[in-house]
């Protein structure tokens, strides 16, 4: 709906400033549905985002624990055991 100016500029001379106001609640309703649009695109964007950041999360925090098991210390909310206390 590309509109070109010789055809604003008709539109305007026949409508006067009816036809102005016409042409301007058009463009902006155009400009509105954009602007809905680019909304929706940055909403589904963060929430595929935040969805990636808590997988990676999940995984780096999964790798702490598995390093501090490797070294022998215990993960973070985990008790830590006594390995000098063996039973006679």
């Amino acid at each position: 709906m590309d509109l070109e100016v010789t055809t604003i500029m008709k539109a305007i001379e026949t409508g006067g400033l009816y036809g102005l106001i016409a042409i301007l609640v058009a463009g902006l309703i155009r400009v509105y549905r954009d602007l809905k649009t680019v909304n929706e695109q940055v909403v589904r964007l963060t929430e595929q985002q935040t969805a990636v950041m808590v997988r990676v999360e999940g995984a780096l925090m999964a790798l702490r624990d598995a390093i501090l098991c490797m070294s022998g210390q215990p993960p973070r909310g985990q008790p830590a055991r006594d390995n000098d206390n063996r039973a006679e």
